[in-house]
């Protein structure tokens, strides 16, 4: 059996700067949080320093129901359809996700658009206690599971990393990007992309 990884903030759902979409929406709702504040107590909580109640006392936030519906709603929404139309190419083989999130979100994200259900497991970075790209990481990886996993990455610094552990990642353009010494080998726009490439045995 071998895993698929994808990179669940961006490659599934097509937000990629979890930081950002808090900080605007939390301005939004008339919550003005210093920016650099928010991404200290923030990065603690992605990581799982800190748990959610802990993390908005820390912005001396009371009321944040209806940031946090928003911020979660913001992301459930940019569910690709197209991740769900090409699970069956991968049948018989392991799907993972992995994001760089706090543990809480992560897993209600999943479950309020049921795609808990349709996967083998995930990895977040408030589990994990570091970031999900962390190269001892991806090192463990590959002495757990061997070296047949197919990553679906959209960040070119990870795209990099995931290489030089040795894998062989797909690298999904969302957007335009500046590509400097980071050249991926093989580049798809849509995750459509990936039947054809499948059917020519990449």
């Amino acid at each position: 059996m071998g895993t698929v990884v994808f990179e669940m903030l961006g490659a599934v759902y097509n937000k990629d700067n979890l930081l950002d979409i808090v900080h605007r929406i939390l301005k939004d709702c008339k919550q003005n949080v210093d920016y650099e504040k928010l991404k200290e107590v923030f990065t603690e909580f992605m990581y799982g320093n800190l748990d959610e109640n802990h993390f908005w006392k820390r912005l001396e936030i009371d009321n944040h129901m209806m940031p946090r519906k928003l911020i979660l709603e913001e992301i459930e929404n940019a569910l690709d359809k197209e991740f769900l139309d090409i699970l069956p190419l991968f049948s018989g083989n392991r799907i993972v996700l992995k994001g760089n999130l706090p543990q809480e979100w992560g897993e209600f994200i999943l479950e309020s658009t049921t795609v808990s259900n349709l996967i083998h497991s995930y990895i977040f970075s408030g589990s994990l206690g570091k970031d999900v790209n962390d190269e001892e990481f991806l090192n463990l990886l590959k002495d757990r599971l061997g070296e047949n996993i197919l990553f679906i990455e959209t960040d070119l610094d990870n795209y990099e990393k995931i290489k030089r552990a040795g894998f062989q990642p797909i690298f999904l353009l969302r957007k335009p990007i500046h590509v400097g010494s980071v050249k991926p080998d093989v580049v798809i726009s849509r995750l459509k992309q990936l039947e054809d490439l499948l059917g020519e045995g990449v």
